[in-house]
Protein backbone atom coordinates (compact mmCIF):
# COMPACT_ATOMS: atom_id res chain seq x y z
CA UNK A 1 0.00 0.00 0.00
CA UNK A 2 0.94 3.49 -0.47
CA UNK A 3 0.11 7.29 0.17
CA UNK A 4 0.84 9.53 -2.70
CA UNK A 5 1.18 13.10 -1.60
CA UNK A 6 0.92 16.47 -3.56
CA UNK A 7 1.37 19.77 -2.53
CA UNK A 8 1.82 23.34 -4.22
CA UNK A 9 4.64 25.41 -2.82
CA UNK A 10 3.95 28.94 -3.02
CA UNK A 11 7.05 30.57 -1.36
CA UNK A 12 8.94 32.74 -3.11
CA UNK A 13 12.65 31.88 -1.28
CA UNK A 14 14.37 28.69 -1.54
CA UNK A 15 13.19 25.98 1.05
CA UNK A 16 13.46 22.71 2.32
CA UNK A 17 10.61 20.73 2.57
CA UNK A 18 10.28 18.14 6.03
CA UNK A 19 7.24 15.59 6.14
CA UNK A 20 6.21 14.32 9.23
CA UNK A 21 3.50 11.02 10.23
CA UNK A 22 2.08 9.41 13.14
CA UNK A 23 -0.65 7.94 14.17
CA UNK A 24 -1.91 10.90 16.31
CA UNK A 25 -1.85 14.61 16.05
CA UNK A 26 1.30 15.68 17.79
CA UNK A 27 2.16 19.15 18.91
CA UNK A 28 4.81 20.62 16.09
CA UNK A 29 7.42 21.19 19.01
CA UNK A 30 7.33 17.53 19.36
CA UNK A 31 7.89 16.68 15.94
CA UNK A 32 10.83 14.01 15.25
CA UNK A 33 12.70 11.62 12.85
CA UNK A 34 10.90 13.18 9.36
CA UNK A 35 10.17 10.46 6.93
CA UNK A 36 11.09 13.01 4.33
CA UNK A 37 13.46 16.19 3.81
CA UNK A 38 12.89 17.56 0.14
CA UNK A 39 14.32 20.15 -2.05
CA UNK A 40 11.19 22.80 -2.42
CA UNK A 41 10.97 22.26 -5.72
CA UNK A 42 9.89 18.52 -5.14
CA UNK A 43 5.91 18.55 -5.03
CA UNK A 44 5.38 15.17 -4.76
CA UNK A 45 6.24 12.14 -2.45
CA UNK A 46 5.42 8.56 -1.86
CA UNK A 47 4.80 6.96 1.82
CA UNK A 48 5.56 2.84 0.90
CA UNK A 49 5.44 2.38 4.54
CA UNK A 50 1.89 2.21 5.23
CA UNK A 51 -0.58 -0.06 6.65
CA UNK A 52 -4.29 -0.61 5.11
CA UNK A 53 -7.17 0.56 7.57
CA UNK A 54 -5.17 2.37 9.33
CA UNK A 55 -5.37 6.54 10.13
CA UNK A 56 -2.38 9.02 9.66
CA UNK A 57 -1.79 12.39 10.35
CA UNK A 58 0.98 13.87 8.27
CA UNK A 59 2.56 17.18 8.63
CA UNK A 60 4.55 19.46 6.61
CA UNK A 61 7.06 21.33 7.63
CA UNK A 62 8.86 24.29 5.32
CA UNK A 63 12.44 25.65 6.23
CA UNK A 64 14.14 28.90 4.92
CA UNK A 65 17.83 29.46 5.05
CA UNK A 66 17.63 31.29 7.71
CA UNK A 67 15.58 28.43 9.85
CA UNK A 68 12.44 30.10 10.45
CA UNK A 69 10.05 26.97 10.53
CA UNK A 70 6.42 26.91 8.91
CA UNK A 71 4.21 24.21 9.61
CA UNK A 72 0.90 23.03 8.30
CA UNK A 73 -2.07 21.48 9.79
CA UNK A 74 -2.23 17.78 10.15
CA UNK A 75 -3.27 16.37 7.15
CA UNK A 76 -5.95 13.22 8.09
CA UNK A 77 -5.45 10.20 5.80
CA UNK A 78 -6.78 6.81 6.20
CA UNK A 79 -5.75 4.24 4.36
CA UNK A 80 -7.69 1.94 1.86
CA UNK A 81 -7.79 0.93 -1.76
CA UNK A 82 -8.85 3.71 -4.21
CA UNK A 83 -12.39 2.50 -5.63
CA UNK A 84 -12.83 5.61 -7.73
CA UNK A 85 -15.23 8.52 -7.57
CA UNK A 86 -18.77 7.65 -5.91
CA UNK A 87 -20.46 5.17 -3.16
CA UNK A 88 -17.49 2.97 -1.32
CA UNK A 89 -19.63 0.18 -0.15
CA UNK A 90 -21.50 -1.72 -2.13
CA UNK A 91 -25.32 -2.12 -1.97
CA UNK A 92 -25.51 -5.62 -3.51
CA UNK A 93 -23.57 -8.32 -4.81
CA UNK A 94 -19.63 -8.95 -4.21
CA UNK A 95 -16.40 -8.43 -6.10
CA UNK A 96 -17.39 -10.57 -8.98
CA UNK A 97 -20.78 -8.62 -9.42
CA UNK A 98 -21.90 -6.24 -7.52
CA UNK A 99 -23.32 -2.64 -7.68
CA UNK A 100 -22.31 0.72 -5.68
CA UNK A 101 -24.80 2.78 -6.26
CA UNK A 102 -24.80 6.12 -8.55
CA UNK A 103 -22.52 8.91 -8.93
CA UNK A 104 -23.62 12.28 -10.70
CA UNK A 105 -22.13 13.16 -13.93
CA UNK A 106 -21.19 16.74 -12.26
CA UNK A 107 -19.26 14.93 -9.88
CA UNK A 108 -17.75 12.24 -12.45
CA UNK A 109 -18.01 13.31 -16.28
CA UNK A 110 -20.70 15.21 -18.07
CA UNK A 111 -21.16 13.76 -22.03
CA UNK A 112 -19.77 17.11 -22.77
CA UNK A 113 -16.79 16.31 -21.26
CA UNK A 114 -16.59 12.93 -23.38
CA UNK A 115 -17.04 15.16 -26.18
CA UNK A 116 -14.34 17.17 -25.56
CA UNK A 117 -12.22 14.26 -25.27
CA UNK A 118 -12.85 12.95 -28.66
CA UNK A 119 -13.08 15.79 -31.20
CA UNK A 120 -13.13 14.13 -34.29
CA UNK A 121 -16.72 12.33 -33.27
CA UNK A 122 -19.54 14.78 -34.34
CA UNK A 123 -21.68 15.45 -30.72
CA UNK A 124 -25.02 14.67 -30.96
CA UNK A 125 -26.35 14.52 -27.41
CA UNK A 126 -29.78 12.35 -26.80
CA UNK A 127 -32.93 15.09 -26.14
CA UNK A 128 -33.60 12.69 -23.14
CA UNK A 129 -29.83 13.08 -21.46
CA UNK A 130 -29.66 11.98 -18.11
CA UNK A 131 -27.12 13.27 -15.62
CA UNK A 132 -26.33 9.79 -13.60
CA UNK A 133 -23.63 6.82 -13.77
CA UNK A 134 -23.62 3.56 -12.70
CA UNK A 135 -21.05 2.09 -10.65
CA UNK A 136 -20.22 -1.21 -10.57
CA UNK A 137 -17.77 -3.98 -10.38
CA UNK A 138 -16.99 -7.61 -11.63
CA UNK A 139 -14.44 -9.77 -11.78
CA UNK A 140 -12.72 -7.42 -9.46
CA UNK A 141 -12.72 -4.33 -12.12
CA UNK A 142 -14.49 -0.83 -10.84
CA UNK A 143 -16.58 0.03 -13.94
CA UNK A 144 -18.96 2.73 -14.55
CA UNK A 145 -21.61 3.10 -17.15
CA UNK A 146 -23.70 5.72 -18.38
CA UNK A 147 -27.53 5.78 -17.48
CA UNK A 148 -28.17 7.00 -21.00
CA UNK A 149 -25.98 7.18 -24.21
CA UNK A 150 -23.39 10.02 -24.27
CA UNK A 151 -23.84 10.48 -27.91
CA UNK A 152 -25.80 9.36 -30.90
CA UNK A 153 -25.16 8.75 -34.31
CA UNK A 154 -21.76 7.20 -33.44
CA UNK A 155 -20.07 4.72 -36.16
CA UNK A 156 -17.90 1.86 -35.15
CA UNK A 157 -15.66 3.40 -37.64
CA UNK A 158 -15.42 6.83 -35.58
CA UNK A 159 -15.09 4.59 -32.11
CA UNK A 160 -12.23 2.22 -33.24
CA UNK A 161 -10.23 5.23 -35.07
CA UNK A 162 -10.55 7.04 -32.09
CA UNK A 163 -9.14 4.32 -29.75
CA UNK A 164 -12.44 3.52 -28.12
CA UNK A 165 -13.30 -0.09 -29.17
CA UNK A 166 -11.51 -2.84 -27.04
CA UNK A 167 -9.77 -0.99 -24.39
CA UNK A 168 -6.39 -3.00 -24.75
CA UNK A 169 -3.07 -1.56 -25.26
CA UNK A 170 -3.04 -3.05 -29.17
CA UNK A 171 -5.32 -2.60 -32.23
CA UNK A 172 -7.71 -5.31 -31.49
CA UNK A 173 -8.71 -8.44 -32.75
CA UNK A 174 -9.81 -6.92 -35.95
CA UNK A 175 -10.58 -3.76 -37.53
CA UNK A 176 -13.23 -1.98 -39.82
CA UNK A 177 -12.06 -1.81 -43.47
CA UNK A 178 -10.46 1.04 -44.99
CA UNK A 179 -8.93 2.72 -41.86
CA UNK A 180 -5.53 2.53 -40.11
CA UNK A 181 -5.20 0.29 -37.13
CA UNK A 182 -5.23 2.63 -33.81
CA UNK A 183 -4.56 1.38 -30.28
CA UNK A 184 -7.27 0.35 -28.50
CA UNK A 185 -6.38 1.95 -24.60
CA UNK A 186 -7.72 5.45 -24.69
CA UNK A 187 -7.22 6.72 -20.95
CA UNK A 188 -9.08 9.50 -19.56
CA UNK A 189 -8.62 11.20 -16.25
CA UNK A 190 -10.59 12.84 -13.04
CA UNK A 191 -8.74 14.24 -10.68
CA UNK A 192 -6.41 11.73 -9.56
CA UNK A 193 -8.42 8.73 -10.99
CA UNK A 194 -7.52 7.39 -14.39
CA UNK A 195 -10.03 5.34 -16.48
CA UNK A 196 -9.88 3.00 -19.83
CA UNK A 197 -12.81 4.39 -22.27
CA UNK A 198 -13.95 1.50 -23.93
CA UNK A 199 -17.11 -0.75 -25.29
CA UNK A 200 -19.23 -3.50 -23.48
CA UNK A 201 -19.03 -6.84 -24.28
CA UNK A 202 -22.13 -7.89 -25.79
CA UNK A 203 -21.86 -12.22 -25.48
CA UNK A 204 -20.98 -14.46 -22.54
CA UNK A 205 -17.18 -13.14 -22.37
CA UNK A 206 -16.34 -15.55 -19.06
CA UNK A 207 -13.99 -18.05 -21.20
CA UNK A 208 -14.24 -16.68 -25.35
CA UNK A 209 -14.36 -12.83 -25.16
CA UNK A 210 -14.54 -12.92 -28.80
CA UNK A 211 -17.15 -15.18 -30.03
CA UNK A 212 -20.21 -13.80 -31.55
CA UNK A 213 -24.04 -14.69 -32.07
CA UNK A 214 -26.08 -14.64 -34.76
CA UNK A 215 -28.71 -12.22 -34.48
CA UNK A 216 -31.79 -13.12 -32.77
CA UNK A 217 -30.23 -16.08 -30.61
CA UNK A 218 -31.65 -16.67 -27.37
CA UNK A 219 -31.65 -14.48 -24.77
CA UNK A 220 -29.43 -16.83 -22.73
CA UNK A 221 -26.94 -15.98 -25.02
CA UNK A 222 -26.26 -12.88 -23.68
CA UNK A 223 -26.17 -14.09 -20.00
CA UNK A 224 -22.44 -13.02 -18.52
CA UNK A 225 -22.08 -10.27 -21.02
CA UNK A 226 -21.32 -6.33 -19.82
CA UNK A 227 -24.31 -5.65 -22.12
CA UNK A 228 -27.03 -7.75 -19.90
CA UNK A 229 -25.08 -6.76 -16.84
CA UNK A 230 -24.73 -3.20 -16.59
CA UNK A 231 -27.00 -1.76 -19.55
CA UNK A 232 -30.44 -4.34 -19.18
CA UNK A 233 -31.29 -2.97 -15.22
CA UNK A 234 -31.16 0.46 -16.05
CA UNK A 235 -31.86 0.89 -19.42
CA UNK A 236 -35.15 -0.97 -19.65
CA UNK A 237 -38.22 -0.80 -17.09
CA UNK A 238 -38.79 -4.81 -16.83
CA UNK A 239 -36.43 -7.61 -16.17
CA UNK A 240 -35.08 -8.93 -18.78
CA UNK A 241 -34.36 -12.73 -19.12
CA UNK A 242 -30.40 -12.41 -19.35
CA UNK A 243 -29.69 -10.02 -16.48
CA UNK A 244 -28.72 -11.16 -13.62
CA UNK A 245 -29.22 -8.09 -11.35
CA UNK A 246 -31.57 -6.59 -9.78
CA UNK A 247 -34.02 -3.55 -11.58
CA UNK A 248 -32.39 -0.58 -10.43
CA UNK A 249 -33.84 2.11 -8.88
CA UNK A 250 -33.31 4.68 -11.44
CA UNK A 251 -34.17 2.42 -14.06
CA UNK A 252 -35.78 4.53 -17.17
CA UNK A 253 -37.02 3.81 -20.59
CA UNK A 254 -34.51 3.66 -23.11
CA UNK A 255 -34.47 6.97 -25.89
CA UNK A 256 -35.73 5.45 -28.75
CA UNK A 257 -34.93 5.50 -33.10
CA UNK A 258 -35.99 4.94 -36.15
CA UNK A 259 -39.65 5.91 -35.42
CA UNK A 260 -39.77 5.36 -32.03
CA UNK A 261 -38.98 1.53 -32.57
CA UNK A 262 -35.00 0.82 -31.44
CA UNK A 263 -32.00 1.72 -29.82
CA UNK A 264 -29.14 0.50 -31.66
CA UNK A 265 -25.95 0.60 -29.00
CA UNK A 266 -22.58 -0.12 -30.26
CA UNK A 267 -21.01 -3.36 -28.36
CA UNK A 268 -17.38 -4.79 -27.85
CA UNK A 269 -17.32 -7.54 -30.10
CA UNK A 270 -18.23 -8.81 -33.92
CA UNK A 271 -16.81 -10.25 -37.05
CA UNK A 272 -15.27 -8.52 -39.66
CA UNK A 273 -17.06 -6.54 -41.83
CA UNK A 274 -19.94 -7.09 -39.73
CA UNK A 275 -21.06 -5.71 -36.23
CA UNK A 276 -23.26 -6.59 -33.51
CA UNK A 277 -25.58 -3.68 -31.68
CA UNK A 278 -28.40 -4.25 -28.39
CA UNK A 279 -31.83 -3.78 -30.28
CA UNK A 280 -34.28 -2.05 -27.05
CA UNK A 281 -37.75 -1.35 -27.94
CA UNK A 282 -40.08 -0.57 -25.43
CA UNK A 283 -42.84 -1.82 -27.75
CA UNK A 284 -42.50 -5.00 -27.12
CA UNK A 285 -40.08 -5.28 -23.63
CA UNK A 286 -38.75 -8.46 -22.76
CA UNK A 287 -37.61 -10.04 -26.04
CA UNK A 288 -36.93 -6.65 -28.47
CA UNK A 289 -34.75 -4.87 -25.56
CA UNK A 290 -32.57 -8.58 -25.78
CA UNK A 291 -32.06 -9.28 -29.51
CA UNK A 292 -28.56 -8.60 -31.07
CA UNK A 293 -28.74 -7.45 -34.48
CA UNK A 294 -26.66 -7.24 -37.54
CA UNK A 295 -25.44 -4.21 -39.07
CA UNK A 296 -23.44 -4.72 -42.41
CA UNK A 297 -21.65 -1.31 -42.15
CA UNK A 298 -19.00 0.12 -39.91
CA UNK A 299 -20.74 3.32 -40.51
CA UNK A 300 -24.16 3.00 -39.32
CA UNK A 301 -25.17 5.34 -36.52
CA UNK A 302 -25.11 3.86 -33.13
CA UNK A 303 -25.89 5.62 -29.31
CA UNK A 304 -23.12 5.40 -27.05
CA UNK A 305 -23.19 3.71 -24.22
CA UNK A 306 -19.25 3.65 -23.22
CA UNK A 307 -17.83 1.72 -20.12
CA UNK A 308 -14.94 3.53 -18.04
CA UNK A 309 -12.85 0.93 -16.25
CA UNK A 310 -10.81 2.52 -13.57
CA UNK A 311 -7.04 1.64 -13.66
CA UNK A 312 -6.46 0.19 -10.23
CA UNK A 313 -4.30 1.64 -8.03
CA UNK A 314 -2.62 0.05 -5.03
CA UNK A 315 -3.03 2.68 -2.98
CA UNK A 316 -4.24 6.68 -2.39
CA UNK A 317 -2.77 9.79 -3.50
CA UNK A 318 -4.05 12.96 -1.05
CA UNK A 319 -2.90 16.88 -2.32
CA UNK A 320 -3.27 19.85 -4.78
Amino acid sequence: MFVRLKWVNRNQIPVTTKIYRNETIIPNDQLTNPLASLDGSVLTWQDNTVVRRKTYYYVFETVNAGGQKVYSNPLKVYVEYNNGPGPRDLIWGDTQFGYFGTVASTDFFTPGDLAVFTPAIPYNPPTNLLPLWNKWIRRGKICYTPQSPCNMLVTYTSLYGNGLHFGTDDNGPWQPGGIAVVNQKRVIEKGFDKFIVRLPTATDDRNNPTVTIPAGSPDTVRRYSEVADFFYPGLSTVVCPSQRSPKLASAVAPPTANGGREMATATRFGTTGFVRALLASPVTPGSEYEKLGTLNAWNTGCSWLPVLELIPENGITIGA
